[in-house]
């Protein structure tokens, strides 16, 4: 959708960088304006598009940038079995969609209370 949404912002500053240059060029004789116009609007559709990139190029190598990794491996180790030995190995967590994640990961847990977590 934000990719829509800069088709259509780039097509209408487009029609306005047009519309100003064909005003600077007939009544001041400014030639110059119309690629003057093109270059800032070609600038500001780059610079406006590579949020986008990134968060695409992100999705697409599966990738993420490790805050929720860090997250999942506390709620597990922390909070969920607190009480218990618990050896996380090969966590990793891909963003399928944007928002929307999936995890896999490799666990051992023994039944022996591990007392560095517990409450004394």
């Amino acid at each position: 959708m934000q990719g829509v949404f800069l088709h259509v912002l780039a097509d209408t500053l487009g029609s306005i960088a047009v519309i100003i240059s064909a005003v600077c060029i007939k009544y001041f004789g400014i030639y110059i304006a119309d690629p003057i116009c093109c270059f800032v609007l070609a600038f500001i559709i780059l610079i406006s598009v590579i949020p986008l990139l990134i968060r695409t190029i992100k999705i697409l190598v599966l990738g993420q940038d490790g805050h929720l990794s860090k997250e999942i491996q506390e709620l597990l180790t922390q909070e969920l079995f607190a009480g218990y030995r618990l050896k996380l190995e090969n966590l990793h967590v891909w963003e399928l969609t944007e928002g929307e994640f999936v995890c896999s990961l490799k666990a051992n847990m023994s039944n022996t209370p591990n007392t560095e977590n517990s409450a004394a």
